[in-house]
């Protein structure tokens, strides 16, 4: 058998997915977050487009001793939108947090900068 290594969003999903247990494990309200688009049949039977979360949102967001958490997830070579960009700073601007993270270590600096 040859071994594989798993693509970015093979990558990307793992990560969410420890990066929500830690948060989870320290106390904090964490969820994966989605946006994007679907169409979808409207009334009158025909497709029409639906849009659903904010454009540029992080992949992950959470509630920590109050304060808003937005963590986009960054696996091999992604790099920021500039939606994504634009969203961080309107967090930041709310006062709440937003991070980049490509591991969980990312993630446990940024709420250890919270307390």
């Amino acid at each position: 058998m040859i071994a594989t290594c798993p693509t970015p969003r093979e990558a990307a999903t793992a990560i969410t997915r420890a990066i929500i247990a830690s948060l989870e494990l320290k106390g904090a309200l964490a969820w994966r977050n989605n946006a994007g688009m679907a169409m979808l049949k409207g009334r009158d039977g025909k497709p029409q487009p639906v849009r659903y979360g904010p454009t540029g949102s992080g992949d992950v967001l959470a509630l920590y001793r109050g304060r808003f958490l937005n963590i986009e997830i960054k696996a091999g070579r992604d790099k920021l939108r500039d939606s994504q960009v634009a969203w961080a700073d309107r967090v930041r601007l709310a006062g709440g947090y937003a991070r980049v993270a490509r591991s969980v270590d990312d993630v446990a600096q940024a709420v250890e900068s919270m307390a």
